[in-house]
């Protein structure tokens, strides 16, 4: 009988695990078609820019041109620009395209909420002990939350650093915040500052990191009036 009961829980637990699995791919594969189609889009917008342009040369109305360059090209142009801006530290991350991709998309959804964002990585990284889809998964829900946190703020501001040591890999997310976050109850199913089911994503790192890392820390701080993650991923259990 206990054999049958311990059968039956393995089996849920894989299947829980697999159901997660696909709710990952499904959001990597959501965040791929974002990119893509973000990508297209510049393509098509530059097209139809420099038809635009010589449209208003040809007739010479400069003033014209002036006022669609402010209100139409330059905000598109910051968007690429942030991108070019933080791409010698995405380099760093070549070895792991799909966070490099997740990275690039959340510096372009952050241009967007007209956000202060920086990235920096400080070192080629070679090697990062977890999952591909767990790490898009938790940092993609980290630097989500920083995002919609910050955009509620004066200053706006996320920083993203990804720095290397002996023999571990760091990852570190901070924000801006207005309301300051309860840290002992933020891991807390449904806990949030933003209002009812809006607390689930930090719930569901902590359950990833508890139920499949026992080499991955996480710690949660708040310095210099900016709320931190510090995701530590070890390549031996700690």
């Amino acid at each position: 009988m206990i054999c049958l009961v311990d059968k039956y829980t393995n089996e849920k637990l894989k299947n829980k695990y697999k159901e997660e699995e696909l709710s990952q791919l499904l959001d990597y594969t959501r965040n791929m078609e974002n990119i893509m189609q973000e990508m297209r889009k510049n393509a098509h917008n530059h097209t139809n820019i420099m038809s635009t342009i010589n449209g208003y040369l040809e007739l010479n109305k400069i003033d014209e041109l002036k006022q669609y360059f402010f209100e139409e090209i330059s905000p598109e142009y910051n968007s690429l620009s942030l991108v070019n801006n933080n791409s010698a530290s995405l380099k760093n991350l070549s070895n792991f395209p799909a966070l490099k991709g997740i990275l690039s998309y959340k510096l372009i959804i952050s241009q967007q909420k007209e956000l202060e964002i920086h990235i920096d990585i400080f070192e080629n990284i070679s090697k990062i002990h977890m999952d591909t889809l767990d790490k898009c998964k938790i940092l993609g829900i980290l630097i989500d939350n920083a995002i919609e946190a910050a955009e509620d703020t004066d200053m706006k501001k996320v920083n993203i650093a990804v720095f290397k040591g002996e023999n571990y890999v760091s990852f570190i997310i901070e924000n801006s915040y207005k309301e300051r976050p309860d840290i002992r109850k933020i891991f807390e199913k449904g806990y949030s500052t933003k209002g009812i089911n809006r607390g689930l994503g930090l719930s569901m790192v902590r359950q990833i990191i508890n139920d499949r890392y026992p080499n991955v820390l996480l710690n949660t701080l708040i310095k210099n009036d900016m709320f931190t993650q510090e995701l530590h991923i070890y390549e031996k259990d700690i």
